[in-house]
């Protein structure tokens, strides 16, 4: 997620004279992390119709609206109509999205987890430490 990586930011600070390196991102994270389990809370509506905005996804329209739409002869109503016509259907495809979400769930993509696991955490821990000739500890942790 773009927005996600745009969040990341880092801290420097101090705790007893010890220094402190703190990552800080969207608190979204953990759920792409960690994923959703099934017969949860549905996600709310408004993220996902913004998100089917960015990423320009066309919800489907009736036959019916579709009809009406071409039998529309002035040109300012007929683009004020299809606007309607789009919004009332990314609606409909952000609250089908959260329904289907709240209960299937989604596997997340722990893309935290490897970070975690795979030494970088530690070699930073390690390049900081001889560096700064302080002890460092960095540390990852979720909010409860």
């Amino acid at each position: 997620d773009s927005r996600l990586s745009a969040s990341i930011r880092f801290f420097y600070s101090e705790n007893n004279g010890n220094p402190v390196f703190n990552l800080a991102m969207n608190d979204y994270w953990e759920v792409l992390n960690d994923g959703r389990g099934e017969n949860e809370k549905p996600p709310p509506i408004a993220p996902l119709e913004n998100y089917i905005k960015r990423k320009g996804i066309t919800p489907k329209t009736s036959k019916k609206k579709e009809t009406i739409t071409k039998g529309i002869k002035d040109k300012q109503l007929k683009k004020v109509y299809k606007a309607q016509t789009r919004e009332k259907a990314i609606k409909a495809m952000a609250f089908a999205m959260s329904v289907s979400i709240g209960k299937k769930g989604f596997k997340g993509n722990h893309f935290a987890d490897e970070i975690i696991k795979d030494g970088r955490v530690e070699l930073l821990q390690k390049q900081i430490s001889e560096y700064m000739k302080a002890e460092i500890i960095v540390a990852f942790k979720k909010s409860e």
